[in-house]
């Protein structure tokens, strides 16, 4: 049976009017929201925007559809978005690095874009009460700060806005030109998937969206249209997927964890989104959960209880009705990329709010179709039932004051990452970044006490052992310097070339030349393609007096870079 909304015979009230409720929405949004303009370039925005060459550039798109997102710091990786560079690459075409404003508002429009869109997409399915509820909820909900007032976040917003307007083509396909509007949803399936992992849940959405619309038909026929509808898009993900794994050749920079681990973290994750769902409070884009190393009966029994318990109430909710079903798929296929991706992030950086994006949006049904079955005898206010009303005006003062107060932690990195190691002071990646924003303000000293704590918490923590050698090499602590960057290198040695490349300058300061020719060559074997790199063994080798080996090393980097100015002086010294 599903859920068809009570007669009301009522006069039009708060609720009333879709395009008033959709301005009252984006504007109180936009408001909310407006602080963020001020915002500067935090956390991933600066090797992602301000130092990332390949959207310096044109020429570099087609390069967008051959690599991972990160090939411009990492040989391996395990994202594939080319169309999340091609938007970073249109606004550094039209605002450039040097001011952040006019790109923390076109994240802040592709926000309010992504709210349009599903509030065009619930009003087709669900009451103008619930829809506006639902979409109110989803427009300001907490957790979204990381993907509205971060830049980098901005991937939530623009793949919801291709994944919402596939969804909406596709209901429109039945009107006039029904074939260009089907085309236009499968070209905007495409593009989901293109800006980010998480589209691959679209076919399973337009299924039940299938269901929906043939509730009323017998189920092997509702069943039967809902697998022909859903054909196409399974097509055209199953031909991204493919593409992506020859781009990425299952490359990623360190080896999937244990299965076994991964399955026992995942009931704290899933608790662990629970809570932000219901009390996104204290948000942060550090948290203390990390993976399973082992079973621990005190961790993972009551984190199993609750996932189990939130598993069965929802399977309860999706078989009583097809409307129903449509906000728990909302709810909960979102998140399950983040959960089975768990066993390829980091062991220390598994969780993130901006992974319930979508999940918003169910959340925010199933609050609008409870409300809605409030009694609605009583005194009424702006034309709503008194309970309705309340519990209304409730939900939005809460989230939209809980929105502004979480936005302030991203106005600069230092506020972030103190609001980090507050909300998380057993986090490696929370002090590693700590460490290296005090270092770029001048103290180097705090910076050096910092990093040395994220090791303390971390010893395996490629960024801390990373950022501790840095700043030994910039105290000229050279021991200590070449030991953290053996260390870094040991940890992963695939990660980068500047382990090797820093390791062997270190080396030379200490004028150990045969070990800094080791760790150049080293690079040059896992990296052969980077200029540089010939022109510091080059250099090396000259000081070690083999003057013809050095001259081959200066020519092979001329090879690789032309313009090296570095490399002609060389040659020119020892003698063309």
């Amino acid at each position: 049976m599903s859920y068809v909304p009570a007669p009301d015979n009522r006069q039009p009230g708060l609720l009333s009017g879709s395009r008033a409720i959709l301005a009252l929405i984006l504007g109180v949004t936009a408001l909310v929201y407006a602080g963020t303009l001020q915002f500067g370039f935090t956390y991933d925005d600066t090797p992602q925007i301000v130092t990332n060459p390949r959207i310096s550039s044109w020429s570099y798109l087609p390069k967008y559809f051959t690599e991972h997102v990160w090939a411009q710091i990492s040989a391996s990786g395990t994202y594939y978005r080319p169309l999340f560079l091609l938007w970073l690459r249109l606004n550094h075409a039209l605002f450039g690095v040097q001011n952040p404003f006019p790109w923390h508002l076109t994240t802040v429009l592709l926000h309010l874009l992504a709210v349009t869109l599903v509030f065009r997409l619930l009003i087709k399915t669900f009451s103008l009460e619930v829809a506006g509820i639902a979409t109110f909820v989803f427009a300001l909900h907490p957790g979204h700060v990381e993907s509205v007032a971060w830049i980098s976040g901005c991937t939530e917003p623009l793949m919801t806005c291709a994944l919402v307007g596939a969804i909406l083509c596709w209901t429109n396909r039945r009107n006039s030109r029904g074939a260009l509007w089907l085309a236009a949803s499968w070209l905007l399936c495409l593009a989901s998937l293109l800006i980010k992992e998480t589209a691959v849940l679209l076919p399973v959405l337009i299924f039940v969206y299938s269901l929906f619309e043939d509730r009323e038909s017998p189920r092997f026929d509702a069943y039967k249209r809902a697998v022909l509808n859903t054909l196409p898009f399974a097509v055209i993900t199953v031909a991204e997927l493919m593409v992506r794994a020859r781009v990425l050749r299952g490359g990623v920079a360190d080896e999937p964890h244990p299965a076994m681990q991964t399955l026992l973290t995942v009931p704290s994750a899933i608790s662990f989104y629970i809570q932000h769902l219901f009390w996104p409070v204290k948000l942060s884009p550090f948290y203390g959960l990390e993976l399973m190393q082992k079973f621990s009966a005190v961790v993972v029994i009551p984190a199993a209880l609750v996932a189990l318990c939130a598993v069965a109430l929802l399977l309860v909710l999706a078989f009583r009705s097809r409307t129903l079903l449509i906000a728990v798929a909302w709810l909960v296929l979102p998140v399950l990329p983040a959960l089975i991706g768990i066993r390829l992030f980091d062991s220390n950086d598994i969780v993130h709010d901006r992974y319930l994006y979508l999940s918003t949006i169910g959340l925010g049904l199933l609050l609008g179709l409870a409300i809605s079955r409030l009694p609605a005898a009583g005194t009424e206010i702006f034309r709503l039932p008194r309970a309705q009303f309340a519990c209304i005006a409730l939900i939005a003062i809460a989230i939209a004051a809980g929105t502004a107060l979480e936005i302030r932690p991203w106005s600069n990195n230092l506020a972030l990452f103190l609001r980090g190691v507050d909300v998380a002071p057993n986090s490696t990646p929370a002090y590693s970044h700590l460490a290296f924003e005090v270092y770029k303000r001048g103290d180097a000293a705090d910076a050096e006490r910092l990093y040395k704590h994220a090791v303390a918490l971390g010893p395996n923590d490629w960024p801390a052992n990373f950022g501790l050698a840095m700043i030994e090499m910039r105290m000229s602590n050279w021991n200590e310097a070449d030991r953290f960057f053996q260390r870094a290198i040991e940890i992963s040695p695939s990660v980068s070339n500047g382990s090797y490349l820093l390791q062997a300058r270190v080396r030379v300061e200490m004028q150990h030349y045969d070990a800094a020719e080791k760790s150049v060559r080293e690079a040059i074997d896992n990296w052969p393609n980077i200029a540089s790199q010939h022109l510091l063994l080059a250099q090396i080798l000259t000081k070690q007096g083999r003057i013809e080996e050095a001259r081959s090393e200066y020519q092979k980097e001329l090879t690789l870079n032309p313009t090296s100015t570095e490399a002609r002086m060389g040659l020119a010294e020892i003698g063309q």
